[in-house]
């Protein structure tokens, strides 16, 4: 836009003046919008990274070392804690560090159907969409109706002349409480989907197959020893434990797997 042009503008719209930070930051950070004439409106889709995430991430990468996550290797842990430190930041952020748990996706599409996967849909329980929506968010709909779920449309026209009902209708205090009292009972109260309600249901699994474990107390000692000694990581101990218990289980000599397991631990480029 030509100067005077610009200038005219800001006559007759003075409160533009107000937002100049913004103008600032697309021409520090998002300059190639402008240089390749872009007007980017998929954000739902994928957000644009700002060009100092680029070269600051660029920097973290060629001064570290890292591996593949939650092994005991420095690299390893390097990674492991990287992430983890990355997931508590993004809970600090939506002051939920106490009742959530940040899960780290490949993208929009895979965290929806995560959601559509694991939400506990019953008969009674109720899917409110927009007509309008993500494509992997109408998919949410199939889980809800597999299960019994009513699924309701908010009917949002294409030229926006209902947004006001629709506004009025998510504004509505006593239909987000609704929702909210709903998905927290399900997810969170009734502890069906915590780590520990995880572990049973693979416990159960396995006793199911007779596959339930008989150590003794002798024995827990000798594989806690072991595995006491070296750098290994508490994880990497746990995961032996449950290993050599499963492996009593199926009738394997307690000497023989204390074995079996030190070497796995102690044998170069070997890991469990």
């Amino acid at each position: 836009m030509p100067e005077d042009a610009f200038a005219r503008f800001l006559i007759a719209f003075p409160d533009y003046a107000l937002t100049a930070a913004l103008d600032d930051l697309r021409a520090a950070e998002y300059g190639r919008l402008d240089e390749q004439r872009h007007a980017y409106l998929d954000y739902t889709g994928a957000a644009l990274h700002a060009a100092s995430q680029v070269r600051e991430h660029a920097e973290w990468l060629v001064a570290n070392v890292c591996g593949n996550p939650h092994s005991a290797s420095p690299a390893s842990a390097a990674a492991t804690t990287a992430v983890e430190d990355t997931r508590n930041a993004v809970l600090r952020w939506f002051n939920a560090t106490r009742d959530y748990v940040a899960v780290f996706t490949q993208n929009a599409s895979a965290a929806l159907k995560l959601v559509g996967e694991s939400y506990p849909f019953v008969d009674g329980s109720r899917l409110l969409l927009t007509a309008d929506n993500h494509n992997s968010v109408n998919g949410i709909r199939e889980y809800a109706r597999r299960a019994g779920a009513p699924v309701h449309y908010l009917p949002l026209e294409k030229d926006f002349s209902n947004l006001d009902d629709i506004m009025s209708l998510y504004r509505d205090a006593d239909v987000r409480h609704e929702l909210t009292t709903n998905a927290r009972r399900d997810l969170i109260e009734s502890g069906a989907y915590s780590y520990a309600a995880l572990v049973h249901g693979l416990d159960g699994l396995l006793d199911e197959q007779g596959l339930t474990s008989s150590m003794t107390t002798s024995d827990r000692a000798a594989v806690d020893a072991i595995l006491s000694r070296g750098r290994t990581t508490r994880a990497a101990r746990a995961r032996a434990a449950h290993m050599v218990g499963r492996l009593r289980a199926a009738q394997w000599p307690g000497g023989s797997v204390v074995r079996n397991v030190y070497r796995r631990l102690h044998s170069p480029g070997r890991a469990l």
